[in-house]
């Protein structure tokens, strides 16, 4: 069953969305930089095969570290879309209708919605009386 939002509901996430993908943001960039590290053991001649295992093993965790923030973004009831734009997704019924609203990293308030089928480049302002001034 799916768990709809109020437009208040899902603003209340907003702070904690912001630091998750604070989190997330911080883990690529570290992924990044290990990824690097990996690539310019791996072109040394001969391999230290023990530094590169260790770098490995770190890159694993930060992918797990990342799995495990997105599941906690997911946790909360809301749709993880993508890190580039950072965006989240709420189920929302809008006179009778199934959509989602759609929230975009940096926006404070919920302020466009989307078609299941729409995706982001579908969206569109909510009505002017559902937005809180």
């Amino acid at each position: 069953m799916t768990r709809y939002f109020t437009i208040k509901e899902a603003e209340a996430l907003i702070p904690k969305l912001e630091e998750s993908f604070e989190v997330i943001f911080t883990i690529q960039k570290q992924a990044e930089a290990k990824i690097k590290k990996i690539q310019a053991l791996e072109s040394q001649q001969p391999k230290y095969l023990p530094d590169l295992m260790i770098e490995k093993s770190h890159l694993e965790f930060l992918a797990g570290s990342l799995q495990e923030t997105i599941l906690c973004i997911e946790k909360m009831g809301c749709l993880f879309k993508g890190v580039s734009p950072a965006l989240v997704d709420f189920p929302f019924q809008l006179e009778g209708e199934d959509v989602l609203l759609c929230w975009e990293r940096g926006e404070k308030k919920l302020q466009y919605y989307h078609g299941f089928e729409e995706g982001y480049l579908g969206r569109k302002p909510l009505p002017h009386h559902l937005i809180e001034h």
